[in-house]
This record gives structure tokens, C-alpha cells and sequence, in this order.
């Protein structure tokens, strides 16, 4: 069943009802309210079996080139840098970065996109969210880190000398400690997707040659429990930034996983890779709540747009009213 913009007042417009699981729906439903109450902007459209289809969550064209998928005008330009450098890896689909405000590609933007501008403001942030974790990963009761790059959708650029195929980090912070050593945060984001289900053969040697007595893995890495899609794009993506450290480019790194603190699909998924690698903590996997996460960059910076951020992506309790109208009318 489809709501229209003239079931529910403020053009909050269609839904899809068979999203699945319900906090997609929710979500879904909360991006279409972000845009009519807070955005003001209309609805848009895509094309879909070969219909054209409108969805709440769509940003019309015109907004959508004005760039009200971002935050700030900050952000934008940075996504705007991105899609025109494309790099070594692609950005996607630019217009379903810019105008599907359900994509979690957008959502990584806006959480990093003013960091990227400000090393300054993001080493800050990232000693106030990590710096316990950063102290235990370099083996120290404290440390201070200085961030030095903030990048999208990101691998190193020689892949043949990496995992040869197109596995990329929706952000990458670098960074560079007192003592004037390197390290990472190789970073995975997530709204309401699930991870991809895509399987690659990870005993593949262009896989399975990293998996090292050393590695996170040992030398008997159970290759058919990983390969499986419910851990197939973790595994590469702990393999392409073991492979960083394996080249020697960095001291120390860490992969984490950004998730919304309804994202229960997502938390077991995590836990259940961190669980299936042996030494997982040579090259930790962090689950990063993002609720925590804002919580604790507001403890130390009062930016606008991290308010706006908490406002758009966690407070589901200002689109409750016009929500539980929605669910009364579809009993």
C-alpha cells in the first residue's frame, strides 16, 4: 500500500510498506518527514520496472542539484570534489547520492564531510569517540592523535598489489600520532542496508595469501564460514586493511563499523564476524554505535551541523505524531 502526499499532511508522500525490516520502513518514513517539514522541498521520482515511481524519501531534481541531500554547503562541495575526481574506485550512482536520502552513502558524507574541511575539529572529535580505543590499539594508557586526511569511498590506488578487485572504504582517516607514527580508521557505514550479499571466493590466492600465520585470521581460516555472504564484504574489507598494514604503510589501524543503534541486523552481523576471526584484535573490527557516536562529538563541539546530523538520522521522536497516523491508517 502506497500513501500519497494528499493521505498525510506536510507532503510527506508515498511509502513502501513491504520495506523490510520495520526500522527500514521507519526510517524510510523519517527522511520523507525530514524532507517535507524540515527541507520543505517536494518528493521525487525513480524508474523502476520500467514505471516511473515516487517515494517520500526521493529529493525532487531541482533539490536534489541544490544539494539538500547534504548538510552544509561544506559537504556538498566535498561530494561534489568526489564525483568529479572518481579516483581509483567509483562513488556509485551520483544521482542516487544526491538524491536518495535513505542511502547510507549520503548519511557517511554528512557524518565526515565536515571533518574532511577541518583537521582540526576532526582530530577533536576523534579523540572524544575513539581516543580509549585508539590508546588500547597503540598499547598506551592515552594518546593523541592528529588527524591528517579524511577520503571517500576509498582503496589505495595500485590494487593489483592489493586484493585486485573494486573493495572500498566508505571513508578513510588517517592520522599520525605524538610520536610521529601513522595509523587508520578504515571506515564502514551503514543505515538500513544490509551488507552486500555479493559472494567472492576468498580462498582465492588474491584473498587467501593474506590470511598469514600472523594475520587476524591465522593460516586456517575457515574460508567456506567467511566467504558466505552474511560476512563477505567484512572479510574483504578487514583483508584490504590488513593488506595496508601488511605493506608496511601504516603502524596501526582499525576497521570500523558505523551502524543506527535500531540496525539490529547489522549489530549481530558484526559480532558474529568479530567472533568467527581468531585474532581479530591484531586489526580490530570496532561497532561503533551511531547514536554514541553523536553523543559523544556533542560533548565536545556545539557545530550546527552535528545537531542537524543527531536531527535527521536519530530523532525519530519528531516525526512520531505524523508516523503513528500513517501506521492507524494502514490497520
Amino acid at each position: 500500500m502506497k500513501v500519497t502526499k494528499d493521505d498525510l499532511a506536510g507532503g510527506i508522500g508515498p511509502q513502501a510498506r513491504s520495506d523490510r525490516p520495520k526500522f527500514k520502513r521507519r526510517m524510510r518514513f523519517h527522511q520523507s518527514w525530514y524532507r517535507a517539514s524540515v527541507l520543505g522541498v517536494d518528493y521525487g521520482e525513480t524508474l523502476k520496472d520500467g514505471k516511473r515511481r515516487p517515494y517520500g524519501n526521493l529529493l525532487a531534481e531541482r533539490a536534489a542539484k541544490d544539494g539538500k541531500n547534504f548538510l552544509t554547503p561544506k559537504i556538498h562541495d566535498v561530494v561534489k570534489k568526489r564525483v568529479e575526481e572518481r579516483g581509483n574506485t567509483s562513488v556509485g550512482d551520483p544521482s542516487r547520492l544526491c538524491r536518495n536520502m535513505l542511502s547510507s552513502q549520503p548519511m557517511c558524507f554528512n557524518l565526515f564531510g565536515e571533518l574532511a574541511c577541518d583537521h582540526e575539529l576532526a582530530s577533536k572529535l576523534v579523540r572524544a569517540s575513539w581516543g580509549r580505543k585508539l590508546a588500547t590499539l597503540w598499547g598506551s594508557d592515552q594518546i593523541a592523535v592528529t588527524v591528517t586526511d579524511v577520503r571517500f569511498e576509498w582503496a589505495p590506488a595500485q590494487r593489483e598489489k592489493f586484493l585486485k578487485d573494486r573493495t572500498a572504504f566508505d571513508a578513510f582517516i588517517e592520522y599520525r600520532t605524538e610520536a610521529g607514527e601513522n595509523g587508520f580508521i578504515a571506515v564502514e557505514t551503514k543505515l538500513t542496508e544490509p551488507f552486500s550479499q555479493k559472494e567472492y571466493n576468498l580462498c582465492d590466492k588474491n584473498y587467501s595469501k593474506w590470511m598469514t600465520p600472523k594475520s587476524p585470521w591465522g593460516d586456517d581460516a575457515n574460508c567456506a564460514k567467511l566467504k558466505a555472504a552474511k560476512y563477505n564484504q567484512l572479510t574483504r574489507n578487514h583483508l584490504l586493511a590488513w593488506a595496508l598494514l601488511d605493506r608496511k604503510k601504516y603502524a596501526h589501524g582499525s576497521v570500523a563499523v558505523v551502524h543506527h543503534p535500531k540496525d539490529k541486523h547489522c549489530r549481530e552481523t558484526v559480532e558474529g564476524y568479530r567472533n568467527s576471526v581468531p585474532h581479530e584484535t591484531r586489526l580490530p573490527v570496532w561497532r561503533i554505535n551511531l547514536g554514541g557516536l553523536i553523543d559523544s562529538w556533542q560533548g565536545v563541539s556545539r557545530a550546527a551541523w552535528i545537531r542537524k546530523f543527531e536531527e535527521r538520522y536519530l530523532a525519530l521522536d519528531k516525526s512520531n505524531s505524523a508516523w503513528e497516523t500513517l501506521e492507524a491508517r494502514q490497520v
